[in-house]
């Protein structure tokens, strides 16, 4: 019996352990703190979602507000107006009182309200008749068509207000038609002027163009009128020349002669032929004959060889003339060719720029992405590992439990009698064992529930990182496309030789040289 006390005290001891109990009640809590936490994760998601609504929706009121704020402005501008007009009008005046009577005149003027200013008014009348006192009934016809003079006046005046409002409000309308009207023909304006200044350059080059052939051509022509008036001087000089030699040989008196001296000679020669002989005049008309003869021969000659002559050279300068112009339209040609690549070398600058903003995005975006991946595995990990040692605690107690169970066994093998112990001690220990029981059971859910979350989270990182690998894969596969094309090669080229630009390709966090390590064949 003592011996059975002892091991049941050892059993209560164990089963009543502080420790134990600790450990179990801190991994309740650290669940429980753990659902609540991700209570507490919902519902603050939730609340995010309403409070990006809500500053939105502040953020539309701040500008109702402000849109509203330039309309009250524009309207107390509008009555700024309004009230320095009425006030620039003369105020009218009426007479109060019997007549024969030195009344004093109550006046009508503008003020900030027609129904303020007529509420004065009617004040006024009604101080200046307690003032007048009680009148003789001769001056109450008077007095009532005053004031019905006085109401008579005050209706025209409003009605008068009424109708300046009423065209302020139409003018104002038309002058806001009239501004979008005017609006919308500046836009048009624009466009149309923008073509204009596009057909007049374009006007200005063909111009151009066509006043620098002219002057070439005209260049051209003057260069082979001045070699022509050379040869035409150098075949009257080479003709004169072969007269004088034909001269010497009819008359070799001449032959050292000048011109002038040779005429005088000849003259001397014709005033001698009048006194001379028959025989002695048809010897010098025949040797004069002679002469013109041979001279006539050579100037046919050499007008021949002449022709021929600029025969061959205007076709040698007509050809060059045309394969000067067929150059010339090359050239332009050429010029025209280096514009349009120019144009179509701006814009594939602008595309490339546009293409490199979006790639830059799309950076930022993937490496957001990416980073939100990492700290998403870290996170599982962390999580992983909070499980992990909770699963070690679980296993602790299962343990320690299997420990009491078999103790619990060999108590009751060794002891089959009925138990000395009082009632309450068994139902104690009845109590106890149920109470581990349960937490073995609990224990065992929650580790189940571990492992099923353990896998979730596996599985989800196992999608990120496919997702992730995706994204890198459809990227390098779009940058492959973009710069293997020809085309995009070529423009690539002229625009490095035009601007001189160095193109950068940035590494995302190692990922894309790693990718391009293992998967460029």
């Amino acid at each position: 019996m003592a011996a059975t006390g002892e091991v049941s005290s050892l059993v209560l001891n164990e089963v009543c352990d502080e420790p134990e109990t600790s450990v179990v009640d801190e991994a309740r809590l650290q669940e429980e703190d753990v659902q609540f936490l991700r209570e507490e994760n919902t519902r603050l998601a939730s609340k995010v979602r309403g409070h990006d609504t809500l500053t939105t929706l502040f953020g539309e009121a701040r500008l109702q507000v402000a849109k509203l704020r330039k309309q009250l402005r524009c309207k107390e501008g509008i009555v700024y107006e309004l009230q320095s007009r009425l006030a620039s009008y003369e105020p009218g005046t009426i007479s109060v009182g019997a007549e024969g009577l030195d009344q004093p005149l109550v006046s009508f003027g503008p003020s900030r309200s027609l129904v303020e200013s007529l509420v004065l008014e009617v004040a006024s009348l009604k101080r200046c008749l307690h003032e007048l006192g009680p009148m003789p009934r001769e001056a109450d016809g008077q007095h009532l068509q005053c004031r019905t003079s006085g109401n008579v006046i005050g209706e025209k005046h409003l009605s008068n207000h009424d109708q300046q409002l009423e065209g302020l409000s139409n003018a104002l309308t038309q002058e806001k038609k009239e501004v979008a009207r005017l609006y919308n023909i500046l836009h048009m304006v624009d466009e149309e002027r923008a073509a204009e200044l596009m057909r007049l350059r374009q006007r200005v080059l063909e111009q151009t163009r066509y006043e620098k052939a002219q002057r070439e051509q005209f260049d051209s022509l003057v260069i082979h009128n001045r070699e022509l008036q050379a040869r035409l001087a150098a075949a009257a000089v080479w003709g004169r020349k072969h007269d004088s030699q034909d001269l010497d040989t009819v008359d070799p008196v001449n032959r050292d002669f000048s011109p002038a001296e040779a005429v005088d000679h000849r003259v001397e020669e014709e005033r001698d032929l009048e006194t001379s002989t028959p025989n002695e005049i048809a010897n010098f008309t025949g040797r004069d004959s002679k002469g013109y003869t041979s001279a006539q021969h050579s100037w046919e000659s050499v007008s021949w060889g002449t022709s021929l002559g600029e025969v061959e050279v205007f076709e040698q300068q007509e050809q060059e003339a045309v394969k000067h112009l067929r150059i010339s339209e090359e050239k332009r040609q050429q010029e025209i060719d280096i514009c349009v690549l120019v144009n179509k070398i701006g814009d594939f600058q602008d595309a490339l720029l546009q293409k490199q903003v979006a790639q830059d995005d799309l950076q930022r975006k993937l490496h957001a992405k990416c980073l939100e991946c990492e700290r998403q595995a870290v996170a599982i990990s962390r999580e992983g590992a909070t499980l992990k040692r909770e699963m070690n605690k679980v296993q602790v107690l299962e343990e320690k439990c299997q420990s009491l169970r078999e103790a619990l066994h060999t108590l009751q093998e060794q002891d089959k009698t009925p138990s000395p112990l009082p009632a309450e001690m068994i139902l104690m220990y009845e109590q106890q064992i149920q109470v581990c029981r349960e937490d073995f059971e609990s224990e065992r859910q929650d580790r189940e529930r571990a492992q099923a979350r353990v896998e979730q989270l596996e599985q989800e990182n196992i999608r990120l990182k496919q997702l992730v690998h995706l994204i890198i894969v459809v990227w390098i596969k779009v940058v492959l496309v973009y710069w293997r094309d020809e085309d995009n090669v070529m423009l690539i080229q002229a625009v490095k030789f035009q601007s001189n630009q160095t193109f950068i390709y940035w590494p995302l966090n190692g990922i894309v040289s790693e990718y391009f390590k293992g998967n460029w064949a």
